[in-house]
């Protein structure tokens, strides 16, 4: 099983609406109680379902919730190319199924993959990695239209190991390329993202 537990800082400009702001906060939070995986001499692969909860403020515009629960299932693998498992290709699906927030608007389905191309040095690894979402079904609700939002980015992450304690850090900073609105706008911007994993 897992949890995700987000803190996030956000700062949000949108021109044309005459929106500035910048929130820091807890996100909301992911139940994941099944997690099945299978290892072969070069490859790993996962399956994954949980739920997210609408823990996290939506009190601002840049408030880190998102304002509705959701049910999310995962798969995902990881390939490596040599023996020593030194270079490797991974990826990660996500399908999520949206709740309504308070205001009756259920937000569509969307398929978010993430990727990265690694290479393990002494101790650490280094890699380029990237993500896209896409918007699958239309939302519903009042004022709901049938535009459905994608983005789209590119970056690097570093992860450093600590085998000892069960601990993995990462950090990683993407560059969005790409971005489309659906009912709403869709902004574009950087992500930075720092994770501690840490198994039991």
């Amino acid at each position: 099983m897992e949890a995700l537990i987000p803190v996030i800082r956000t700062s949000l400009t949108i021109n044309a609406a005459g929106v500035s702001d910048s929130q820091t906060g807890g996100g909301d939070i992911y139940l994941g109680p099944l997690i099945l995986s299978w290892h072969g001499p070069q490859w790993d692969t996962a399956l994954g379902a949980g739920f997210w909860l609408d823990t996290g403020s939506t009190s601002h515009p840049a408030s880190a919730g998102k304002g509705y629960k959701g049910t999310m299932l995962t798969a995902g693998g990881t390939y490596f190319f040599d023996g020593k498992k030194t270079l490797s290709f991974s990826a990660l699906s996500r399908y999520e199924f949206n709740g309504k927030d308070d205001f009756g608007m259920r937000p569509g389905q969307q398929l978010s993959v993430e990727w990265g191309l690694g290479k393990s040095f002494s101790g650490y690894n280094l890699g380029l990695v990237g993500y896209s979402q896409w918007q699958t079904s239309r939302d519903k609700g009042t004022g709901a239209s049938d535009n459905k939002h994608q983005v789209h980015a590119l970056g690097a992450e570093f992860t450093y190991p600590i085998p000892s304690a069960g601990v993995f850090l990462k950090a990683a900073a993407y560059k969005e390329f790409k971005a489309k609105g659906g009912t709403g706008p869709q902004p574009k911007g950087s992500l930075v993202r720092f994770t501690l994993v840490k198994a039991f």
